[in-house]
């Protein structure tokens, strides 16, 4: 098949997964085809494959399933999908299901699908069967970006009062001046969640957020660590339950595995600098 040959077999793919009719859905593959999900056991047969997809509209009556995008990939084609419904069917707990996935097809020579491989992130899927899509998201949502706005509220009382010269005063030889914490804080911020999660582009410089000399103004440090924090606080407010648990790397946080881990990790590091500025403030008026 070309391009758009392949575009238009996912497509109908996609519908029939839609129409309630599982026998439509096993009419893409070939004879002897192959649908296995989540490396479980392969269902063989286009009897075996309706019967998968007959438990997935037995347990959402309203299924929709959209193709998000084709790929080629090592093994064959990469078909990714988004499935939206409500668990209203057997045993149904009737809470709405957002759940992205893909599967890894093979094609026979006919056109139709020898082996399909699928996956997707089975715990995001049970814990929005059992509290819906939006569960918790909201509540997880609110606390973090309330937090984000306690520390940046306690940074601005405690920045307010100093002078430019104050600002980038080191009161202690082995340490950091305000001015310096605060780029670093806003640095931290554009980087971890600003590059890695809402794709800012944000490029960051590390060490010159310590060793910067041009002592810019209160205003201006506070206006782009301000901006960062609203970065923070509108992403936070964006994630959808399956967010959180979507995967994350990024350079100096190897052991981050997940976004929320993420956001949790830049809130302490945000109150531990905070904590910080306490004491030089502290020592700058005395």
């Amino acid at each position: 098949m070309d391009a758009k040959q392949l575009s238009e077999f996912a497509t109908r793919y996609a519908s029939a997964w839609c129409s309630q009719v599982p026998g439509s859905v096993a009419a893409f593959y070939a004879e002897d085809g192959s649908l296995s999900v989540n490396d479980g056991a392969p269902a063989v047969g286009r009897r075996a494959i309706a019967d998968v997809a007959q438990g997935f509209m037995d347990a959402f009556p309203d299924m929709k399933v959209t193709m998000d995008r084709l790929e080629a990939a090592s093994g064959g084609t990469a078909f990714h999908w988004t499935l939206v419904g409500t668990n209203t069917g057997p045993g149904g707990k009737g809470k709405r299901v957002r759940i992205s996935g893909r599967e890894l097809w093979q094609f026979d020579s006919e056109g139709l699908i020898r082996q399909s491989a699928g996956s997707f992130d089975s715990d995001a899927y049970n814990w929005q069967v059992e509290f819906g899509v939006d569960g918790l998201s909201p509540l997880i949502g609110r606390c973090l970006a309330a937090h984000y706005n306690r520390v940046r509220d306690k940074i601005h009382a405690l920045v307010q009062p100093l002078s430019t010269e104050q600002l980038w005063t080191r009161p202690f030889k082995f340490g950091n001046s305000v001015g310096h914490l605060l780029l670093h804080l806003t640095g931290n911020l554009n980087y971890y969640i600003g590059t890695q999660i809402v794709r800012t582009g944000y490029l960051r410089d590390r060490p010159l957020e310590f060793a910067d000399t041009s002592q810019r103004t209160k205003d201006e440090v506070l206006r782009d660590f301000d901006r960062a924090v609203d970065l923070v606080v509108q992403s936070l407010m964006a994630q959808r339950e399956a967010d959180w648990h979507a995967p994350y790397s990024a350079v100096g946080a190897e052991d981050i595995t997940d976004r929320l881990g993420m956001f949790l990790r830049c809130a302490a590091h945000a109150d531990h600098h905070a904590g910080q500025i306490i004491y030089l403030c502290k020592e700058l008026g005395s």
